[in-house]
């Protein structure tokens, strides 16, 4: 047997490969490294955008300095007994991560285990956490939900622990698969695309074009990695043009962001379009879910969670800038609203609702119009935002009760009819028909010859001409109406019966 030969033994297959005069031991180490420094980059990325404040940064190194510990193993031990070494410095690295990302020390694993001093709570919180993955909304607050940090921390090592030891051994394709597990977890956790969501999706698929490199047959020459490189970045650039393309599916074939190990979660729904206007087509499930049950109302009312108050030209948005509030006994008045005459502040005028949630995913406090005090239980996280918009950080959860009075006075159109258009400065915002572009209030003389000089001043602005025929069909049909509300009601016929 050659010299050659003897080298090769125990090698994987993909590195026998390499180019000639490279030491295939150090060729499958750079390898690995390579590999094992971008999974690990990934996951940290991927999993630590679920918290609002991502876990310092000690703590996810050494997570992935003990998921290395491993991997070194694999590359160092060769022999009869290698894959017992190997598998028993992973359980060990483990071992040491489970204590170090629930906090719990390892004398208790030792000395009192069968008082379940370790392991007990150490699977209560992997528990707990998981599930709160599932029936909170992320991105979560980690001093609310520790636990749920726990399971960050875990998984960061868990996944790279496992793709870097297989890499390392030589299964390079595996260690892909459990690559890509590890980063598209999270996507189905966090199913709101936002951020960076488009550039971390493409540093996910350069990640797998490495791993597609590594194991095609050139590996190791110049003409394999040009290849490789150009191949990738056309591949990347197509992913990411075609996530953002107008021409992308709308109906996914697998629902795969839903998917959860809880059935008894699995129908909450979601109402995110709401926030965000949208003039198409209304589809409603086949099955009816229950969101929420309110007691103490006993006559029909609007809902409201948020306003929509910028305007783009194409839609109204929601655009609040909420800030934390420290609620103590777990009280929130918001009836110094600006906006509101000065009778809400009379108790006397409220409404009472005492609202349990069901089966819906979002983080806004809903309540009839218009919500002057919240009771929301002691020391609970909320922000609030400009026209009394409530947000909970956290997100509802199945099961949470709340409390809230609301200022609904008993209006009738004789009432709406006989008011002025007459606005506090507060609203000269919505004056905006697009930005930059400012129109007279409805009570202006000569309205309809400021609107007209307003869009022959600028005809070059897409977004503000597209707006004339709009303009000139409402005031078609509005014709001399008395008042903004006269407006209102005419216009809401002629899209109940003609628009």
């Amino acid at each position: 047997m050659s010299s050659a030969t003897v080298a090769d033994e125990g090698l994987p297959g993909s590195i026998r490969d390499a180019s000639p005069g490279v030491d295939p031991r150090l060729a499958r180490a750079a390898q690995t490294v390579v590999l094992f420094v971008v999974f690990s980059a990934l996951l940290a990325i991927t999993w630590t955008r679920l918290a609002i404040e991502r876990a310092p940064s000690e703590e996810i190194l050494r997570m992935v300095g003990l998921a290395a510990i491993p991997v070194v193993a694999v590359l160092l031990v060769r022999g009869r007994w290698a894959p017992i070494l190997w598998l028993v410095a992973l359980v060990a690295a483990g071992f040491v991560a489970l204590s170090e990302a629930f906090a719990l020390t390892l004398a208790d694993a030792w000395s009192a285990d069968r008082e379940g001093a370790f392991f007990t709570p150490v699977g209560e919180s992997f528990e707990t956490g998981l599930r709160g993955y599932y029936d909170t909304r992320v991105t979560f607050d980690p001093i609310a939900h520790p636990e749920m940090e726990s399971i960050v921390l875990l998984a960061i090592f868990g996944f790279a622990a496992i793709s870097g030891v297989l890499a390392a051994a030589g299964h390079v394709a595996s260690a892909g698969v459990v690559f890509l597990i590890g980063v598209g977890w999270p996507a189905t956790l966090r199913a709101t695309v936002g951020g960076n969501s488009l550039a971390i999706g493409g540093l996910i698929l350069a990640a797998l074009l490495v791993v597609l490199f590594v194991v095609q047959r050139r590996r190791g020459t110049v003409a394999g990695a040009a290849q490789a490189a150009v191949l990738g970045g056309a591949l990347v650039l197509a992913g990411v043009g075609a996530a953002t393309s107008g021409f992308v599916a709308k109906e996914p074939v697998l629902d795969w962001q839903r998917w959860t190990p809880y059935e008894d979660l699995r129908d909450s729904v979601g109402v995110r379009y709401v926030w965000n206007t949208s003039y198409g087509p209304i589809h409603w499930p086949e099955d009816e879910t229950v969101v929420l049950t309110v007691a103490g109302i006993t006559e029909g009312a609007y809902w409201r969670a948020t306003t929509l108050d910028n305007y783009d030209g194409f839609g109204w948005l929601e655009d609040l800038e909420p800030e934390p509030v420290a609620t103590g006994s777990g009280q929130l008045d918001v009836a110094n609203d600006p906006l509101l005459p000065f009778r809400a502040r009379n108790e006397d005028n409220w409404i009472r609702q005492d609202i349990v949630v069901g089966g819906l995913a979002d983080n806004h406090l809903i309540a009839a119009p218009q919500p002057v005090r919240w009771e929301v239980g002691p020391d609970t996280p909320v922000e609030v935002a400009d026209g009394g918009v409530v947000f909970l950080p956290e997100g509802l959860t199945e099961g949470q009760s709340y409390t809230v009075w609301s200022f609904a006075p008993d209006i009738v159109p004789d009432d709406l009819i006989e008011l002025t258009a007459v606005y506090p400065p507060t609203l000269d915002r919505y004056l905006e028909v697009v930005p930059g572009r400012t129109f007279a209030t409805f009570s202006t003389p000569e309205r309809d010859l400021r609107a007209q000089e307003v869009f022959g001043a600028n005809p070059d602005d897409f977004l503000l001409q597209r707006h004339r025929a709009i303009y000139e069909q409402a005031l078609a049909i509005i014709g001399d109406a008395s008042s903004p509300y006269a407006a209102a009601i005419g216009l809401e016929q002629w899209f109940r019966n003609t628009g």
